[in-house]
């Protein structure tokens, strides 16, 4: 359980009060969680506009259902299953052609790339390579379909346990391990590549 360290308090009695009308305590909780689920919507709608309109989305469709949560039932998981419910939504409409051609390219901001994969104290020519790698990382993930992309983020990016990943998912352990294979090796294929022609 996570222990806020203003308030001491867990996710647990966070929404215990914000299912008693507390909206401090989820506020709380939106400022605990806002930037993981912005993460993982980005990575599945590949567009910070969107990914930001998906993750208020989710917050206020948690808040307006917090209701719903059942005592003993952990909140993180419970709230990633909305945002990515609402992001493969929002894909689904997309392909449906009502918004954005899924052409796009994801537009991750370079500030954040280069925070998960720069040395601290990187030479120009470093950066350079770093921020190249990053892209076709970010490239090669994006080419995943959608429900491989979903779990190497939650899995990596996001550091879910699988267990939890197959929760959220509404699917077994051995499908989510069975998903994660898969993208891993796809990744391989695509990055190998790269790797070759690097030389």
């Amino acid at each position: 359980m996570a222990v806020d360290p203003a308030t001491g308090a867990g996710d647990a009695l966070l929404v215990e009060r914000a299912q008693a009308g507390d909206v401090d305590a989820f506020r709380v909780l939106f400022e605990r969680y806002h930037r993981r689920i912005y993460g993982l919507v980005l990575g599945i709608v590949k567009s910070t506009a969107d990914a930001e309109d998906v993750t208020q989305d989710a917050f206020v469709r948690a808040y307006r259902a917090l209701g719903s949560l059942q005592q003993g039932h952990a909140f993180v998981p419970w709230l990633y299953r909305i945002a990515t419910n609402l992001a493969r939504n929002h894909l689904r409409d997309r392909r449906a052609g009502l918004w954005e051609s899924l052409d796009e390219g994801v537009t991750w901001d370079d500030e954040t790339l280069e925070k998960q994969y720069a040395d601290p104290a990187p030479s120009p020519a470093d950066v350079v390579e770093t921020r190249e790698v990053s892209a076709v990382v970010r490239n090669a993930i994006e080419q995943l379909p959608p429900i491989h992309r979903e779990v190497i983020l939650l899995h990596h990016l996001h550091e879910m346990p699988v267990e939890e990943i197959a929760q959220m998912l509404g699917c077994s352990s051995g499908t989510v391990k069975s998903r994660l294979a898969r993208a891993r090796e796809a990744l391989k294929r695509k990055l190998r590549g790269y790797v070759l022609a690097q030389g």
